[in-house]
């Protein structure tokens, strides 16, 4: 796996990583 390719998954995965931190916490200070 090359740098350019790490790059690439990260800024795909980091949005859904941070929207799920964002429920989650949420979910506990409204629950």
């Amino acid at each position: 796996m090359t740098l350019s390719e790490l790059l690439i998954l990260v800024t795909l995965l980091f949005p859904g990583i941070l929207l799920s931190l964002i429920v989650m916490g949420t979910f506990a200070a409204g629950g």
